[in-house]
């Protein structure tokens, strides 16, 4: 960095400096990239940034001017003035449309903040003149702040609406002789301040809040040959494990913090020389059961495992419960396709064990398809066979399966059936219920969410699942088959067959617009196979709006369920759950019905608190492999397979369905059935030799009163 900079500003994914000209500097990726210079010189050194917006102060005027996601400035050419600050004014800071002022005067700070007006993103994060300034906290630094002239350098970072798992609002100072504190209450107007170590020879020349966790401080330090200015982040963790409080404001407290639980477990352990002990019999942990604690000897370090911990019949010998199956339903039925070695197949769906008798005796022979139908429900069924039939059946208990076996012929041409319930019933709602309400509609902007059911053709597919040589990349589907009246076609559909309207349409997943901070919970019994914060900076954004971004990465978690406790008939699903703020599960975690796994959050490209909402498919999808090798993909799918580590819109995965299910009216032809069962139908997908990678899409909600409400039309 340029030893001339007076002045940062953090915007997590840039960092600012100007130098005492005012000319204008940015390092993306929080400053571990180089500063590159902006062409447009801020009015003054003085800056403070807010997501996308970046502030200057010059003379007492106050400046604005919009950036964009690659840290270049944005809009009109000129800065535009926002207004006045208040007398005296030092330094500014800002975060979540609020602009913080500093005063210092005859040895005492005064913070003064406006919220601004003219708002431009849905999330609130504003700018435009300012309307008031509110006095929130005086007497700053009154018994600390010594020296003639001197002055407190001044950052702070807040989150709107203050919810109860989320980072608290925190200011921070740098008092003239080097001593760093925080306050968690300046808001409040507290004066109440917690120092905390800046390192040996460390003079810090000024500071800038990222989040409430992290500060970043422009200073030089000591070196053999001399001074160097450095810019330095501090980093802040749980302090104290036993003190019933959040110390970093990340709305995790003791042992719910992932440092303080191995703190915690080598603490316990230091005394017991082996064992597995639940976390919970560990003093201070608040009834936090979600590890194992396994203590081993010779000093090694305590082994901590995630999950649903179990005591046992003794105090050190606790267990992780392992993953529960959800329960195949009461009314339900298994099914077993397979293929022989001779090329011909078998289907059967009696009894509890169908394969078996189909592979009684056979060697050579595999199962292409196996899992469960209703007995008493409405099922579909798809035959694909070799010699190019495609056969789709829709009936009541058994029939389509009876109908689907005669349609094909007892031939020898490979034929693969795939079975799936029209309803099954196994998830719980994924948010609490009192957060909903009946005014969705289907556009998310408009508070409402959306799945498109239209399939999507591949670059370079030799076909396309439209049933059709359609060339355009969104498919027209004929919307006449659904019995609505329709009589055009349309490229985005709802799973009554009516055309999609609202922003986004193009997506396989469901947006629900809900207060930040709402709890989301696991569907049922599970494992957690991902729970990350996924890095989108690599990832190209020039087409995406520069206020529909909340962070430069996205909070993501991924749980599988399996229906069932026998394997070879087992239907596994994976939920996603993206956008989210606080993840309170990690990766290998099994949870249970109703857990809490995290909050709802404004995380990646988001202009607005939500959860982005869906569900892959594992088992049973209708791919087909070219050539003779089998049947086998599609009957059990890898999660890894399938989920090239994308991240968000990992609805292009395959096995993406519905989870509310294909409710449109049919008229008996293949086109009137659910597009997502078909996705690619006819295309060569971009798995090798794979064709059709979509699934049937059952309606999985476990009852009514578990059910988020669907957009109305």
């Amino acid at each position: 960095m340029s030893a001339d900079f007076v002045r940062i500003a953090s915007c997590g994914q840039s960092l600012y400096a100007t130098k005492a000209d005012g000319s204008l500097y940015v390092s993306l990726k929080g400053g571990d990239g180089p500063f590159t210079s902006i062409s447009a010189s801020a009015p003054g050194m003085k800056i403070a940034c807010d997501r996308l917006h970046l502030y200057s102060l010059s003379s007492g005027t106050l400046y604005h001017h919009l950036t964009d996601i690659d840290g270049t400035l944005s809009g009109a050419a000129a800065w535009s003035v926002v207004g006045t600050v208040p007398s005296g004014t030092d330094e500014i800071a800002s975060g979540n449309g609020n602009i913080y002022a500093m005063v210092y005067s005859g040895g005492v700070g005064t913070v003064w903040t406006s919220q601004l007006n003219e708002a431009i993103s849905p999330k609130g994060y504003v700018q435009g003149s300012t309307s008031s300034w509110l006095q929130q906290a005086t007497g700053l630094g009154a018994n600390r702040v010594t020296g003639s002239g001197s002055r407190a350098w001044f950052s702070a970072w807040t989150d709107v609406g203050g919810n109860p798992h989320t980072k608290r609002n925190r200011a921070f100072i740098a008092d003239p002789d080097d001593t760093l504190y925080f306050n968690d209450r300046i808001l409040d107007g507290a004066n109440w301040w917690t120092t905390f170590p800046k390192g040996n020879g460390v003079d810090i020349l000024q500071i800038s809040a990222e989040d409430s966790n992290t500060l970043y401080a422009l200073a030089t330090t000591l070196a053999t040959n001399g001074n160097f200015k450095r810019i330095i982040r501090y980093s802040f963790h749980e302090t104290n494990c036993h003190d019933g409080l959040d110390n970093d404001a990340d709305g995790l407290r003791d042992a719910q913090d992932p440092r303080c639980r191995s703190s915690l477990a080598n603490e316990w352990c230091s005394t017991r020389s082996s064992g597995s002990y639940c976390i919970d019999r560990i003093e201070d942990t608040d009834g936090y059961h979600q590890a194992l604690v396994t203590c081993r000897s010779g000093g090694e370090q305590a082994l901590l495992e995630p999950g649903v911990c179990v005591r046992g019949s003794s105090s050190n010998n606790d267990f992780l419960a392992p993953a529960r199956a959800i329960n195949e339903s009461s009314t339900g039925g298994r099914y077993c396709s397979v293929i022989h070695s001779d090329g011909g197949w078998g289907f059967a769906w009696d009894g509890d064990d169908p394969c078996a008798s189909l592979l009684r005796g056979r060697l050579g022979s595999f199962i292409a398809r196996a899992g469960q139908y209703s007995k008493v429900g409405v099922n579909n069924v798809l035959a694909k066979c070799n010699n190019g039939s495609y056969v789709p059946h829709e009936g009541i208990g058994t029939v389509p399966l009876s109908d689907a076996k005669n349609s094909v012929g007892n031939t020898t041409n490979r034929c693969v059936f795939t079975v799936s319930p029209k309803t099954l019933g196994i998830f719980n709602a994924p948010f609490p219920k009192l957060t909903w309400t009946t005014t969705y509609g289907r556009g998310y902007g408009a508070g409402g969410h959306v799945f498109d059911h239209a399939p999507k053709c591949q670059a370079g597919d030799p076909g396309c699942p439209c049933y059709g040589p359609y060339s355009s990349v969104n498919c027209p589907i004929d919307l006449a088959p659904f019995g609505n009246g329709q009589t055009t076609t349309s490229s985005y559909i709802d799973n009554l067959g009516k055309p999609v309207t609202g922003s986004p349409a193009d997506q396989l997943a469901y947006d629900f617009s809900m207060a930040e901070g709402v709890p989301l919970r696991s569907l049922g019994n599970g494992v957690v196979v991902d729970s990350r914060d996924f890095d989108m900076s690599p990832l190209a954004y020039s087409t995406v709006d520069r206020d529909t971004f909340g962070t430069p990465y996205i909070g993501e978690i991924y749980i599988r369920y399996d229906v069932g406790t026998e394997y070879r008939y087992q239907e596994s699903f994976v939920a996603y759950y993206a956008h989210v703020g606080l993840r309170t599960v990690v990766t290998g975690q099994t949870v249970e019905a109703g857990q809490l796994i995290g909050y709802v959050g404004t995380t990646g490209p988001s202009s607005a608190p939500h959860l982005h909402f869906g569900i892959i498919r594992l088992t049973n999808t209708n791919g087909q492999r070219t050539g003779t090798q089998g049947e086998a993909f599609g009957y059990k799918v890898p999660f890894n397979t399938v989920s090239y580590g994308m991240g968000y819109r990992a609805e292009s995965m395959a096995g993406a369905v519905d989870p509310y299910g294909w409710r449109a009216p049919i008229d008996g032809s293949a086109e009137s059935q659910d597009p997502m069962a078909h996705r690619w139908a006819q295309a060569l997908s971009s798995f090798d030799n794979v064709r059709g990678i979509g699934a049937w899409s059952p309606n999985l909600w476990y009852s009514s009163e578990e059910t988020p409400p669907y957009p109305t039309p």
